[in-house]
């Protein structure tokens, strides 16, 4: 028989809770002190980690002026409570606390770069507050009926740690399911704090042909790649009339150099738009190391009628090189003259009627400068690179930061709300599984690498919704698992037409992931599918292993997978002359029921939904796992898994 866990997946949550009929925090009148009550999460050891999570709880507390009024970091360690072994209980002086934070107190950073990841916070609170979970109460019946509570309705999410019916977070064949409540409760959030939200990647059914590719390599380059900034551009480098840069934008730190004498190939057919027949073709090497290097080749390629992989139509060779990165400084160079481009062929990017559709069922704002200025300070930015392994396997999933948040201001969308034709396909069926499309393809495996991210937006819904586009079929796959070094050797056993079918993680994760072999943003995963496309498994296998030198997750793709991946970019929603614009949408600040008809309306519309939550949750020993509402546990974020299904009915798996 079933047993249904009360288990969340849980993501760090700020929540204001206001003043009953004040405005601000001058007009507040309340006792000197408050109460606050915290209701312990369950404890738990991950397998082969001997940290208790949750066996002690802490509190660190500021008052108003933001003066501390407990210990400092992590906090004063609380004992249970007359309520129960469970309820953890501390009063406060003041009449506003400015911040609490619960914790188990265990430090996964530095002694001088503390980082909690088991905890959650609570701001701006002016009463006793009964706290559960991602809830806060005003009162300690209405915490109790939370947690008797009745959900019906859910949404089945697949994880990437293969099928393993030993391994937490594998059971079910790889699928997992978690009530509307607890999603709403973990992956939504009001826009006023800007906590957690759920997004996904806004591809087009139109069908894409690459126009213009520059194709180059470089020599003796001693450069590390988030220091050599590659900008290539149509008219004056000082005013371009359009430009693009390569990877700068989403690398991160890394020691690792773009390969020596390996063509490198970047899709420029947004150029198009802009004339290129008649302006100058520029390039602007910028290295801010102390290395060296030389631009020893560069190539225009143009394309005329369907895109073949190195069968252009025209291409256009640069006589103007080579061209030498000065140390600590910028190169600008006319790479090809107007004269050059002239024998090339203008064309336009298609318009996208597809997108425009779609676009009608959906309110939706772009991400806004003053967006940022909500995001409550005590959210702290995820530790670059971080990896939890858990169970054997990579997590890598970093929630966005307020620094990528930045970058994606005027670029992507945030969804607020449903037009009268997206509340109608939200009510137009009870139940709906994307996985069990001949067109999903099967549960994978990240093994150790941090590429959970990669494997939701490039795997799971870049191969789907490629699938449904183009025809293609997965009844020949199995769910795959990884068990040893497979370097080169593409875990999924087809032939070559097969696999070309399959996008492969490691052809994003290759490229953001700083050269090493822990996690990366979501946004910067879109953001290359969005400038470079993907490629398959026939030409970059996926390897999810730590062992060996030879492990490709230290180096760049291949120039075939490069020209493979260009064909499968998405373009722009809005097709303009900023080649940086993206199709990354935020589904934030709903309210629950909102919530949920946008998510249905996006599964209806054959859109996988990504979120980040903790993989923690996944060492409950069970034979299933269905998360409610109702009893929390693992507040930090490490983990991408997407939503592929909803069942209005369901009340255990389904």
């Amino acid at each position: 028989m079933l047993r249904v866990l009360n288990a969340v997946m849980a993501m760090l949550v700020f929540a204001i809770i206001s003043c009953s009929g004040s405005s601000s925090h001058s007009t507040v009148t309340s006792s000197p002190t408050i109460t606050v009550h915290f209701l312990k999460p369950a404890s738990y050891i991950l397998n082969g980690d001997s940290t208790n999570y949750w066996n002690s709880v802490y509190v660190y507390a500021t008052n108003v002026g933001g003066s501390l009024i407990t210990n400092d970091v992590p906090g004063s360690v609380l004992s249970p409570d007359a309520l129960g072994s469970s309820w953890y209980s501390v009063t406060l002086p003041g009449s506003i606390l400015q911040e609490v934070v619960f914790s188990d107190g265990n430090n996964e950073g530095t002694s001088s770069s503390p980082y909690y990841p088991e905890s959650i916070t609570r701001s701006d609170i002016c009463g006793e507050t009964w706290i559960v979970g991602q809830q806060c109460f005003s009162s300690l019946s209405a915490a109790q009926a939370s947690m008797t509570s009745t959900e019906t309705g859910s949404f089945k999410i697949v994880n990437q740690w293969g099928t393993s019916a030993s391994c937490p977070g594998s059971y079910n064949g790889g699928f997992n399911y978690i009530t509307y409540d607890a999603a709403f409760l973990n992956i939504i959030q009001s826009i006023d704090d800007y906590g957690p939200y759920a997004y996904f990647w806004d591809m087009t059914f139109t069908e894409y042909n690459p126009q213009y590719l520059v194709v180059f390599s470089f020599s003796g380059n001693t450069i590390p790649a988030d220091l050599l900034t590659i900008e290539v551009g149509l008219g004056a480098p000082a005013a371009p009339v359009i430009k693009k840069t390569f990877l700068q934008n989403y690398v991160q730190t890394t020691s690792s150099t773009y390969p020596n004498n390996q063509n490198l190939v970047m899709d420029i057919s947004e150029f198009g738009q802009a004339n290129i027949t008649s302006n100058n073709l520029y390039i602007k090497l910028t290295n801010n190391s102390s290395g060296t290097g030389n631009l020893s080749n560069f190539n225009v390629e143009y394309y005329s009628s369907t895109y073949v992989p190195n069968n252009p139509t025209c291409t256009i060779s640069s006589t103007n090189l080579p061209v030498t990165l000065p140390v600590s400084g910028s190169v600008t160079a006319t790479i090809v003259t107007s004269g050059q481009t002239a024998k090339l062929g203008n064309a336009k990017i298609a318009r996208l009627s597809a997108l425009q559709q779609r676009s009608k069922l959906f309110v939706s704002r772009p991400l806004m400068d003053e967006d940022l200025l909500k995001i409550k300070k005590n959210i702290p930015d995820p530790v670059l690179h971080q990896n939890k392994i858990i169970n054997g396997h990579g997590t890598g999933g970093h929630p966005l930061s307020s620094m990528e948040l930045k970058k994606l201001v005027g670029k992507a969308k945030i969804i607020t709300g449903l037009t009268a034709e997206g509340k109608a396909l939200a009510s137009s069926s009870g139940m709906i599984d994307l996985s069990a499309s001949s067109s999903f393809p099967k549960v994978g495996d990240q093994g150790q690498l941090g590429s959970c991210g990669t494997f939701s937006v490039g795997y799971y819904s870049k191969t789907f919704r490629e699938a449904l586009k183009r025809g293609w079929t997965y009844t020949w796959m199995n769910p795959w698992n990884i068990y040893s070094p497979k370097a080169g050797v593409s875990p999924i056993s087809g032939t070559a037409a097969q696999l070309a079918t399959v996008f492969s993680p490691l052809f994003i994760f290759s490229q953001v992931n700083g050269g090493t072999l822990s996690g990366t943003y979501s946004s910067d995963c879109m953001q290359i599918m969005l400038d470079f496309g993907c490629a398959s498994f026939a030409t970059l296998p996926y390897d999810g292993t730590y062992e060996g030198s030879s492990v490709t997750a230290f180096q760049f793709p291949s120039e075939a997978a490069y020209r493979e991946a260009v064909q499968y970019r998405d373009v722009p929603v809005i097709p303009t002359n900023n080649a940086e614009s993206m199709n990354l949408i935020l589904v934030a600040g709903q309210t629950k029921a909102e919530f949920i008809q946008v998510i249905r309306t996006l599964i209806s519309s054959n859109i996988p939904v990504s979120f980040c939550f903790n993989a923690n949750n996944y060492n409950l020993e069970d034979s299933y796992f269905y998360f409610t509402a109702a009893q929390p546990m693992g507040y930090s974020t490490n983990h991408v898994n997407t939503i592929v299904g909803y069942n209005d009915n369901s009340n255990g798996i389904w």
